[in-house]
């Protein structure tokens, strides 16, 4: 009997302390693009092999490492490290490359990032110029220096391609009311500020959270910020609820929260919540016609967790922009017309159909482009059309429940380049003050332009000579839809805008 409980001893230690095989850099673990969390990683029982680098942290203490590897698919990526134990010194980590395939050993010269990870539990790297299908690899060193846990470092590691909502200016957009919007931070979300604990999050040295200091937007440390946010378009107020917070890698951490009104780079806290284990609502915010909020969620303590947003209107009605339209551009190419649009946000959108007028009333459908279904993000299309002497061409947005909606309308009058004035309307939608920038001006245009309603009646005019630019007062004209019409000599050009107060 006592052999046996010898042999399932020794059977046991082997079992418990046998070294990983990514030990040695040559076996290497490869990580893939976005494929979320690998949880249950350590370097318990690991070795420094021979010719690996690390940094010394002196008092006779011994580093260990381990090593992953993976391929980059875009020249910005995200490591994310999330360390679930408390050993009793701080693991370093380090990325080398770009080589052709796994290298061992990486020579310390190809070093791209290297940082002893002694802050928050968990380490968001946003690496930069990557080479895409070049291989990188990936180094956690652990310090043999006595205490608990000694030379133990539990973690979860992955590789992400930057999400494009990791910023202000990305943010995904929440187009309904009442909806459970399912978010996570798990991959491709880093420190998106700046200053002290990147909580400078607009970019701007005079904006404070109350009692923070100048630049600095939350009272709280950002590690992987992910961003969310409305436009209103009509006046009223509004709450945003955060809930539902569930598979965190670290206990009892979960997510701190934020709410802002303001621009991207002016931004205006309204409420936050440091940390948020269960569930957060914001307080109730004023948005006015044509003004946006923004929601920051970011991992307490470098945590990643799933969870959900829900947008609740106040007062005012829920009239909020379902699809942004960024851009909407027409250009002569020879002797067709090409569309060129770029959208914000795409959810459920089946995609866009194409028409075309001798007359601006009577439309028929001359294409349709499929669209990037379910895309948070700026997605560019390009359509090519005929061109006769005369063209007006609408963009039609189909909503995948059948529904439909007009994004715009140009108007195309064939032409010598020289003659034909392009025209471009910001900000649209717009609360009263729009600026038109025009290109392909003679020196002594005079350039009439005519505002109608969608009945086709005229509600304001005016007329310049040639300017590349102008700025125009709408605020006395009621929120509605509009055609804007420009003419000169040779040319006709109209623009659908929209007036929101």
């Amino acid at each position: 009997m006592k052999r046996i409980a010898l042999f399932a001893l020794l059977l046991h230690n082997l079992c418990c302390f046998a070294q990983p095989a990514n030990d040695d850099c040559s076996s290497a673990i490869s990580l893939t693009m976005d494929a979320g969390l690998s949880c249950g990683e350590t370097t318990l029982n690991v070795t420094l092999e021979a010719g690996e680098c690390f940094t010394n942290y002196g008092g006779g203490a011994s580093e260990v490492s381990t090593w992953y590897s993976f391929t980059a698919t875009d020249d910005s990526s995200v490591l994310n490290f999330v360390q679930t134990n408390s050993p009793n010194c701080f693991p370093h980590i380090s990325v080398y490359g770009p080589f052709g395939s796994a290298t061992c050993q990486p020579t310390c010269g190809s070093s791209i990032y290297s940082a002893l990870s002694n802050g928050d539990p968990g380490a968001h790297i946003l690496l930069t110029s990557l080479t895409i299908g070049q291989t990188y690899m990936v180094q956690i060193v652990g310090l043999e220096c006595g205490g608990p846990n000694d030379t133990e470092t539990d973690f979860c590691i992955g590789i992400a391609n930057a999400s494009a909502n990791g910023t202000s200016a990305g943010a995904n957009l929440i187009d309904e009311c009442g909806t459970a919007f399912n978010e996570t931070t798990d991959g491709g979300y880093w420190q998106s500020g700046t200053g002290t604990g990147f909580a400078n999050l607009d970019n701007n040295g005079a904006t404070q959270c109350g009692t923070c200091a100048a630049g600095l937007d939350v009272p709280f440390v950002i590690n992987n910020a992910a961003w969310n946010t409305f436009c209103a378009l009509t006046n009223g107020t509004w709450q945003i609820t955060v809930d539902n917070i569930t598979n965190c890698a670290l206990t009892g951490a979960g997510v701190q929260a934020a709410v802002f009104t303001g621009t991207t780079g002016n931004l205006n806290l309204e409420g936050s919540q440091s940390p948020v284990a269960g569930s957060w609502s914001s307080p109730v915010i004023t948005v006015n016609a044509g003004d946006c909020a923004y929601l920051m969620l970011d991992g307490f303590a470098g945590d990643v967790c799933d969870y959900t947003v829900t947008l609740t209107n106040i007062t005012g009605g829920c009239t909020i922009l379902p699809i942004q339209l960024i851009s909407f551009d027409l250009v002569e190419e020879s002797n067709y017309a090409r569309l060129n649009w770029e959208v914000k946000s795409e959810i459920d959108v089946n995609g866009y159909r194409i028409e075309t007028s001798r007359d601006g009333i009577n439309y028929i459908q001359n294409g349709f482009v499929k669209s990037n279904p379910n895309s948070f993000f700026g997605t560019e299309y390009s359509y090519l059309a005929p061109l006769t002497e005369r063209t007006y061409y609408r963009l039609i947005k189909l909503n995948e429940n059948g529904s439909e909606e007009e994004l715009g309308i140009k108007y195309l009058h064939k032409t010598t380049q020289q003659g034909r004035i392009m025209m471009n309307c910001h900000p649209n939608p717009s609360s009263g003050l729009m600026t038109v920038d025009m290109t392909n001006l003679q020196e002594s245009d005079l350039i009439y332009f005519q505002l109608f309603n969608m009945q086709g009646i005229m509600v304001w005019s005016n007329s310049i000579f040639a300017e590349n630019s102008v700025t125009f007062d709408f605020s006395e004209i009621p929120s509605d839809q509009y055609i804007l019409k420009l003419t000169n000599s040779e040319s006709t050009i109209v623009e659908k805008i929209i007036l929101k107060k």
